[in-house]
């Protein structure tokens, strides 16, 4: 690639990279790519030529027992010249010590991805909703709904360790801040058997993660925060929680896409996905 350079992110390259990622329509503040930058700037990178940005990648490592790779954003103009291709490579050999390397692909990026040995684990599907949609039914049983309090927190950190397969609790800090008060709860004979976190964005509010073992509680958590935040939301649901996706349908919420969630030649730690009803977003896990 004539005259490109792949180098570590910096904040100055933030309007940049916040340029190319509303040109794509994609969600995240700028508060989001500090956080990527904070907590892994080993992992940040941009191709640049010329001091013009025109292609950025991140990682979430989590204690290099999983990392996420996501914000793979390419110029449209720069296209087609091997510049994603670079990248991946150079963030991949940045996360070599960790024991498994995940990402969230489009359609399009799942060909890509393949030819570089990662494998399918299993697909998302994003639903959105512009507008408040209508009560719970009378006939769904859930828990006790409740926002989550401090004293929460480290139950919080174990069932999301339990559903991903790896401790996050700088990035579970940073998403309760995002609606602090509005996050939500399944509380039952004191314990704490699910939640579901809300977080900003440019362009909708985005729930996840959601975890618990039951889709009636997810549903009735997500409709909850719905009638909490006002603007539209999107929440990235699991393929097969069926049931979730039903009656989301049914109170408005539509499918806008859908993404494969993949490991790169081995998944030592795929978690617990049954308990997994949305996941973060495609850039964190």
């Amino acid at each position: 690639m004539k005259d490109i350079e792949i180098r570590k992110m910096t904040e100055a390259d933030l309007p940049e990279a916040m340029a190319l990622k509303e040109v794509e329509g994609w969600n995240q503040t700028e508060d989001d790519w500090r956080f990527y930058l904070e907590h892994n700037p080993e992992h940040c990178l941009v191709a640049s030529r010329g001091g013009q940005v025109l292609g950025t990648v991140t990682a979430a490592n989590y204690c290099s027992r999983v990392a996420w790779i996501g914000m793979m954003l390419v110029n449209r103009s720069a296209r087609r010249q091997g510049i994603s291709s670079c990248l991946m490579r150079e963030v991949i050999e940045s996360l070599k010590d960790c024991d498994s390397i995940k990402l969230d692909a489009t359609p399009a990026g799942r060909q890509v991805y393949r030819s570089l040995g990662f494998l399918d684990e299993f697909e998302i599907v994003r639903m959105g909703s512009q507008n408040t949609p209508p009560g719970l039914p009378e006939s769904l049983k859930a828990g006790v709904i409740s926002r989550i309090q401090e004293s929460d927190i480290s139950e919080i950190f174990a069932l999301d360790s339990q559903a991903i397969g790896v401790d996050r609790p700088e990035l579970i800090r940073y998403l309760l801040s995002n609606h602090p008060g509005e996050n939500l709860c399944v509380r039952r004979d004191g314990k704490i058997y699910g939640f579901a976190l809300l977080r900003k964005g440019t362009r909708f509010n985005h729930v996840g993660p959601v975890v618990c073992r039951h889709s009636e509680d997810a549903l009735a958590m997500i409709l909850e925060l719905r009638k909490i935040r006002e603007g539209a939301m999107i929440v990235d649901l699991l393929a097969d929680k069926t049931f979730l996706h039903e009656k989301l349908l049914e109170a408005g919420f539509i499918i806008q896409r859908s993404f494969t969630r993949m490991y790169l030649e081995r998944n030592p730690r795929p978690g617990e996905p049954v308990i997994l009803q949305a996941i973060t977003g495609p850039e964190l896990g």
